[in-house]
């Protein structure tokens, strides 16, 4: 009685929704306000953990009410959407609080590089949330997408074959490119007009 309260109630997700804004929005603040004085920020592993599962949370309530016949896959698809929601936020910051010191000739864009996108607390969180958001939105999509695939693909050799590659690259290729090279486009986009 009391968990099917607790997973089913609304205003319980919404509290753990401002929760989760709140915890994240200090730790980012706080963290980038350290990195701005060219420390390396306090990242701390309990607030990563209290907004993974304030995020879990809010996944499942919105699982269990909006599309309770749908079950996993709501829930990894909502859940990697919160996931990759705080990632770019947190990229976000970055990228602009760099761009701003870049443009106020405070450090060069050779400096900003390492500063900001190198080691600090704030891309440890990021990728604590971005990595595990991609593999949640990949999983999640599968069902779907295989579905989908079933309907389209003939049945036949060449079929399989195509079915096999087209899974590959979904499963494989997409992760690995998203997860190797967000982090470089954020750097070249940095780069566009503020390279001495």
């Amino acid at each position: 009685m009391i968990f099917e309260y607790i997973f089913n109630s609304i205003s319980l997700a919404i509290i753990a929704g401002v929760v989760a804004v709140i915890v994240d929005y200090l730790f980012l603040k706080g963290a980038i306000s350290e990195i701005e004085k060219g420390e390396y920020g306090n990242y701390s592993v309990i607030i990563g953990v209290l907004s993974f599962l304030l995020t879990a949370y809010i996944a499942i309530v919105f699982g269990s009410i909006v599309l309770p016949e749908q079950g996993a896959s709501t829930f990894m698809l909502v859940w990697s959407a919160e996931l990759i929601l705080i990632t770019l936020v947190a990229y976000i910051l970055l990228f602009f609080t760099a761009k701003r010191e870049i443009k106020s000739r405070m450090i060069t864009f050779e400096k900003a590089v390492p500063k900001y996108f190198d080691k600090n607390a704030i891309l440890g969180f990021a990728l604590g949330h971005y990595v595990p958001g991609i593999l949640f939105l990949m999983i999640g999509g599968m069902e779907p997408i295989f579905n989908y695939l079933d309907k389209v693909i003939p049945n036949n050799p060449i079929g399989g074959v195509v079915y096999l590659a087209l899974g590959a690259i979904y499963t494989f290729i997409i992760p690995g490119i998203l997860l190797a090279k967000t982090q470089g486009w954020l750097i070249t986009l940095l780069g566009y007009g503020t390279k001495s």
